[in-house]
């Protein structure tokens, strides 16, 4: 029997009720969903099979994740390396990382029982603190470097590829993949770009300077980032990942490994792109549905 993994957010799926749809689903169509205990013993359903580390195993041939884009960049951080494809069911308010609708489930689990999809890689980054050859951290979405004390602007030096690019006097700065040019990088006034490119963009947040704009850079460049002021703080995929000090460096490059995701049928990117951000600025959407793309 094929397995899956069933991820969800309780938080958003209020009394497990579509996690409970899609599980019986799945075992209706003969597949065995896996779920973490926890989450698991609140659904109470015979026929899940409950871990208590699902993420420390390899052999689901793909995890439902059952929340908004922020469920899935958690997703994401507790695959580490370990990346395997993934069904988004769209229980947030925009959903740009999400496939399926809670009402296309029954739809979506006999496509994917019939083997009808098709499996996009999403680009990611690799992050790492100096010279990028210490540890090293994934983003799906995007890398930010901001000041801590937002009454103050900092100061960053860049460097693209051992050329100086410059200094920018901000209270930040996004580096981001395709993927998350549609989350923070979008709001600081960057370009969209689909999710199918190759490449980072790097946008200034609030620059104190006519000439700071938005640059796209190749995905064959390195970026380094290095701080010139002490108060600056980094955080990857909307998780602050550490404090940073004075004269610290932070490197920046497209990873080796890239996301999978699976979708059913046609989706083309910009009407898509157009309908989410028009439900995105939507009254009530802020207070109503889950986290932005980034969960800034």
């Amino acid at each position: 029997m094929r397995k899956v993994l069933v991820f969800v957010n309780p938080d958003r799926d209020i009394g497990l009720k579509v996690c409970r749809q899609l599980a019986g689903v799945l075992l209706e169509a003969g597949v065995q969903p896996v779920m973490e205990a926890e989450a698991g013993r609140l659904l109470g359903l015979d026929g899940v099979a409950l871990v208590q580390e699902p993420f420390l195993q390899q052999d689901y041939q793909a995890v439902f994740v059952l929340g908004g884009d922020g469920t899935i960049l958690s997703c994401v951080k507790r695959m580490g390396s370990r990346l395997m494809p993934i069904i988004g069911i769209n229980l947030g308010h925009v959903g740009f990382l999400t496939q399926v609708e809670p009402w296309d489930i029954k739809q979506a689990v006999a496509h994917f029982c019939r083997g009808e999809y098709t499996v996009d890689r999403r680009m990611m980054l690799e992050i790492a603190l100096g010279d990028g050859t210490g540890e090293r951290l994934l983003a799906l979405n995007d890398m930010v470097i901001k000041r801590e004390d937002f009454s103050h602007v900092t100061r960053l030096r860049l460097s693209v590829s051992g050329q100086a690019l410059g200094e920018y006097v901000a209270d930040g700065v996004v580096i981001s993949t395709p993927t998350g040019s549609t989350a923070y990088a979008l709001s600081a006034g960057g370009p969209v770009m689909a999710p199918n490119m190759q490449g980072m963009v790097l946008v200034p947040i609030c620059a104190h300077s006519l000439f700071a704009r938005p640059v796209v850079l190749s995905d064959g460049e390195t970026l380094q980032v290095t701080t010139m002021q002490e108060g600056c703080s980094l955080a990857v995929d909307g998780i602050i990942v550490c404090r940073l000090e004075q004269g610290q460096s932070v490197t920046i490059r497209r990873a080796a490994c890239s996301m999978p995701f699976i979708s059913f049928g046609e989706s083309p990117f910009y009407p898509r792109l157009m309908r989410k951000l028009s439900d995105w600025a939507s009254p009530g959407a802020l207070g109503s549905k889950e986290d932005k793309h980034d969960e800034k």
